[in-house]
């Protein structure tokens, strides 16, 4: 059915009156963010201008429904691709914990495929163009449940109106998204609000750019603490942003490679919430199988089971007050997922057997997968996947944080100096840190911390030197050694004279500490070290030549049989016959006559 609008005389007059003004002056607009003084001051005058401007034309609409539709909230978010870099709520949040109207994940979407304003109506599961004003324009549907309409008017919204905010090249920078409160306009567009977005979209451009002048410094200024020791360039913005959305309940997911230090800024983004006295419960969801998973999240009363002889909080229940951070979320089952979209909406639960209960704890989750493919093949549910994702940060790999490895570097190796009980001075000789920071580093923080380590020990010898000098040479063992966490004697320690341990000749020394350090370059892929078995030295060096020869690791196992090498998973036995393997060599080196005769 077509929507059939009669208008009045006075009401013609008041729509006409409306469309012949400009939303606002530009030049007033833009002096206003220029003297702005950082990006929340510039943002928050922006989102005021909307908001009132968007009241107007709703009040000057032709449909009369719509004229009674309330402006609740507006949010702007300044973006790289799916990561949040900004968030403004206007008004300013003033209890302990507020949200605003977020931008989905589908919403996002749209924009980046349309670049154009759009409305989302979960009423109907919707997001469609603001022109499209009947229910049978629907060109986005949306996998939502009603759940989701109750979060949307808990948020004192039935619908977002979302623009876009494009610079002077057209290139999608973030978005403005404002929350309207009309029961009665489920289902339907808003005429008054198709040529009020239209006269909008030339003003916003170079709204956008006044708000990137701001954005690199932000409203706050993020200093490196004791959670976040180190903050590059490419981590500031970001961490800028978690700062801002940290007071609020507000979901936030972390995505980003193995190592890349997500646990630590979730306990960080504790830390800076309102939530810090309370406790901080990570649960790595690898450790649970799927059916142990709802009782672990959920807890239990006694006798819900079998081993149920007491009850049980649940992870839930333990991060009461506080935060709980949910990494590998991808591991969690369909029925899993189905009961926490609907703790993050309905704010409730019920453990096994139990009662519902409240749940006063917020939730940040995070993963190293692709959820937006895993939602597309059915693996995870895309409305959870848009509710998780109110804020989603894209952390870096270190390879491309290589700004921060030396200071990493500086601050893991006091730590490992401080376990150890060394008090003294560490210090790093020319070239170590420079070493550090050429390596491609696939697991990330991780694997640096390992290697900082290893370099430290080896440096250290166990004595009371003060300082200790980490060298490249110590940089360089531990780069090699890292592939099986076997330091051999030769290299772990400069036998004195009543050493019983065998010495290998240097060069065959350096040349397997080279084999080690080409395999680990060769298994980058892994976020755990390979097992290797080295057999004899001679053997590995065989490997490495052949693996350089095929031109890839896998054609140069296979050339000499030894496939098995990458599909074994028993590591410690492959590493106790490395051992034993290298203490065999160097005594049988050790035996070998002078002249370079054999027998």
């Amino acid at each position: 059915m077509r929507l059939c609008i009669v208008l009045k005389p006075r009401r013609r007059l008041a729509m006409a009156k409306f469309l012949r003004r400009k939303p606002m002056l530009p030049k007033r607009l833009h002096a206003r963010m220029a003297r702005a003084r950082d990006l929340d001051d510039s943002a928050r005058k922006l989102l005021a201008a909307l908001e009132v401007d968007a009241a107007e034309a709703l009040r000057a609409s032709p449909v009369r429904a719509e004229q009674t539709t309330t402006v609740a909230r507006s949010t702007l978010v300044l973006r790289d691709g799916l990561s949040a870099r900004a968030v403004v709520i206007h008004p300013q949040p003033s209890g302990r914990e507020e949200t605003g109207a977020l931008i989905s994940r589908s919403a996002w979407t749209w924009l980046q495929s349309r670049l154009s304003p759009c409305l989302v109506d979960p009423g109907v599961g919707s997001v469609r163009s603001v022109n499209d004003l009947e229910p049978r324009g629907l060109v986005a549907p949306l996998q939502v449940s009603e759940s989701t309409v109750r979060f949307l008017d808990a948020q004192q919204g039935t619908h977002l109106l979302v623009l876009p905010l494009l610079d002077s090249d057209s290139v999608l920078r973030g978005a403005v998204s404002i929350a309207l409160r009309n029961l009665a306009c489920v289902g339907a567009g808003f005429r008054g609000l198709v040529d009020w977005s239209a006269s909008w979209t030339g003003t916003l451009p170079a709204a956008t750019e006044l708000l990137l002048r701001h954005a690199p410094v932000g409203a706050e200024s993020v200093d490196a603490d004791a959670l976040l020791p180190v903050i590059g360039a490419a981590t500031r913005p970001l961490f800028t942003t978690l700062h801002r959305v940290a007071r609020s309940r507000t979901t936030v997911l972390l995505q980003g490679e193995p190592g890349v230090g997500k646990s630590r800024l979730a306990r960080w983004v504790h830390a800076m919430s309102s939530r810090r006295d309370g406790p901080f419960v990570a649960a790595h969801l690898h450790q649970f199988t799927p059916e142990l998973l709802p009782g672990a999240l959920f807890g239990w009363k006694k006798g819900a089971h079998s081993g149920a002889t007491a009850d049980h909080p649940g992870l839930l229940g333990e991060a009461s007050n506080g935060t709980l951070f949910l990494d590998e979320v991808d591991r969690m089952p369909i029925s899993t997922q189905d009961r926490l979209l609907e703790l993050l909406e309905s704010k409730v639960y019920r453990p096994l057997s139990g009662r519902v209960q409240n749940a006063n704890v917020r939730i940040i989750v995070g993963t190293n997968r692709d959820l937006e493919q895993l939602a597309a093949e059915g693996q995870f549910r895309r409305d959870l996947l848009d509710r998780i994702a109110d804020v989603a940060v894209i952390l870096p790999p270190l390879r491309e944080r290589r700004d921060e490895i030396a200071a990493w570097s500086r601050y893991m190796a006091r730590h490992a100096a401080q376990d150890d009980g060394f008090s003294g001075t560490v210090e790093w000789g020319p070239g170590a840190l420079q070493r550090l920071e050429a390596h491609h580093w696939p697991r990330n923080l991780r694997g640096l911390h390992r290697c900082v380590r290893r370099a430290w020990m080896l440096a250290a010898d166990g004595s009371s030197v003060d300082p200790v000098v980490i060298g490249l040479a110590a940089v360089e063992q531990a780069l090699a050694l890292g592939f099986v966490g076997y330091i051999p004697p030769t290299v772990a320690a400069s036998p004195g004279p009543e050493a019983t341990e065998p010495s290998a000749p240097p060069d065959l020394q350096s040349a397997i500490l080279a084999v080690a350090a080409a395999w680990n370059e060769a298994n980058d892929a892994r976020p755990e070290p390979l097992p290797f078995h080295w057999g004899e030295a001679v053997g590995a060096a065989i490997v490495h030549g052949a693996i350089r020869r095929a031109g890839n690791r896998a054609a140069g196992l296979r050339s000499l049989g030894l496939g098995s090498w990458v599909r074994s998973g028993n590591s410690k036995k492959i590493s106790d016959r490395a051992t034993r393997a290298w203490t065999r060599l160097l005594t049988d080196l050790d035996t070998l006559p002078t002249d370079g005769s054999s027998s």
